[in-house]
């Protein structure tokens, strides 16, 4: 038990430094949770409501860029699909999560990794305009 503990903490602690610098410390934090036995839809609900303060405090620290017309913009669409991805969750039975959970995994990692070339390229195609 103590050594669960000591790992969800280090988890924790490893996870909001990197969500502190370029974000995706869930990548750590959910696979911790569901190493110390937790089932994954649960580890899944889990981790959304622990990173909720750090998202809002985020937000928060980048209310100026956020009021901005291009990020007020993406907030309709991201409604939409935080819905759909809502209803998905909530209509998908334990055992599909769990065969689907290694490829959501490795797709947000390679979205992670290639992000930065990503923002890089649309950045020189829109004339280096943010």
């Amino acid at each position: 038990m103590l050594l669960q503990v000591s790992g969800l903490l280090l988890a924790g602690l490893v996870a909001g430094g990197l969500n502190a610098v370029a974000g995706g410390g869930s990548l750590v934090t959910y696979p911790t949770l569901i190493a110390v036995g937790v089932p994954p839809l649960h580890a899944n609900a889990t981790n959304g409501i622990a990173v909720a303060p750090a998202y809002a405090a985020a937000s928060f620290g980048s209310r100026n860029d956020l009021l901005k017309r291009r990020a007020l913009s993406v907030v309709p669409t991201a409604l939409v699909a935080s819905v759909c991805g809502t209803l998905l969750l909530l209509n998908t039975s334990h055992a599909v999560f769990e065969a689907l959970v290694p490829f959501l995994v490795l797709a947000a990692t390679l979205l992670m990794a290639v992000g930065p070339w990503v923002n890089r390229k649309v950045t020189a195609l829109n004339g280096g305009r943010d």
